[in-house]
């Protein structure tokens, strides 16, 4: 049998090509710094399952939080940071696969110097909340000094120059 055409796979009825949501900027009340993150999927009865794409910017973090019923977490780029409370602050890197069981307070997020992206896997119970939302954590369980004058956007504006500068005159970055 040929393969289908796009067209004829997008109008299928066993497979369903979703629209993608727009980008989100994380809430100051959950996150410190500049995070962004992209809802993948939000499955509806029977699944329940949670996949997000999460951005963090240099040390940018969540808040302590607990989940429900677990979290995993695939970091996919640059270098970051996460801590059981009560824990050892643990340095995760692009491969890494972070469990966190149900109830267990916790909080992760980018390096001061480094951005990092993780898929953040979780499902949602059946009834209740998700995720429980405690105090931000403060500077000294982060183990580095707030950045307050870091822009999120002026690092990535300094990227994206830094890597325009080594283009080919008149090519496209």
């Amino acid at each position: 049998m040929p393969p289908r055409t796009r067209r004829a796979c997008l109008l299928s009825t066993v497979v369903e090509l979703l629209p993608k949501q727009p980008t989100t900027k994380g809430p100051a009340e959950l996150f410190t710094g500049d995070v962004y993150f992209d809802v993948i999927i939000r499955g509806g009865e029977p699944s329940r399952v949670r996949v997000n794409t999460v951005r963090f910017c240099p040390g940018a973090r969540t808040a302590w939080h607990t989940h429900a019923l677990g979290q995993t977490l695939h970091v996919t780029d640059g270098v970051g940071l996460v801590q059981a409370r009560g824990g050892e602050v643990i340095v995760i890197r692009p491969g890494d696969v972070v469990y966190t069981p149900p109830g267990e307070w916790h909080w992760h997020g980018a390096t001061p110097d480094q951005f990092m992206i993780h898929t953040a896997i979780w499902e949602g119970p059946a009834a209740g909340a998700e995720t429980e939302w405690g105090e931000h954590v403060n500077d000294a369980e982060y183990g580095y000094p707030s950045r307050s004058d870091w822009s999120c956007v002026a690092a990535q504006l300094a990227r994206s120059l830094s890597a325009s500068s080594d283009a080919v005159p008149g090519s496209a970055v």
